[in-house]
């Protein structure tokens, strides 16, 4: 059984680095980001000095693409790391105020340090340029005090129409 447990974390273990090498390759690849950031919610990334050092990295090099930095700040996100997520997401959304994933994931930033007026605006950015999967919104842990406000269910009223 131990051995058993072991074999399905280092499969999971040897998944989570193929795509982290595709990552690196091709950081603005959103795909591979969500990929990533579905796989870091299952395994301890914060422990995984390889992803750590390549976000590191991929924030030195690549922090001239709207597109890496909205995935750079939602892996940020997800690490916790609220204050690289939110310059990454911030400066992303002055590179092209209609990306609706740095919108999307700027609003839980805000949601999450407890500016519900500025996360509302974020999220309405980004409904506005096409965003409206309100089901992520209804379960990311990051938007849990956004959910409960008035704003945010007119909000989700006008979009889910």
């Amino acid at each position: 059984m131990l051995f058993r447990s072991y074999m399905k974390q280092q499969k999971f273990a040897d998944v989570f680095h193929c795509y982290l090498k595709a990552f690196r390759i091709n950081p603005a690849s959103s795909s591979y980001s969500k990929k990533l950031l579905d796989l870091s919610r299952s395994f301890d990334c914060s422990a995984n000095s390889e992803f750590i050092s390549l976000l590191e990295q991929t924030w030195k090099d690549k922090n001239n693409d709207d597109n890496v930095l909205t995935n750079l700040g939602a892996l940020f996100l997800q690490l916790d790391d609220l204050k690289k997520a939110e310059y990454a997401l911030v400066k992303a959304t002055v590179m092209n105020p209609k990306n609706p994933e740095a919108c999307c994931f700027l609003s839980a930033v805000l949601s999450k340090t407890g500016r519900m007026e500025l996360a509302i605006i974020q999220l309405e950015n980004a409904c506005k340029n096409g965003f409206r999967d309100f089901a992520f919104v209804e379960k990311d842990p990051f938007f849990s005090d956004l959910r409960s406000t008035a704003e945010y269910k007119s909000l989700r009223k006008a979009y889910t129409k």
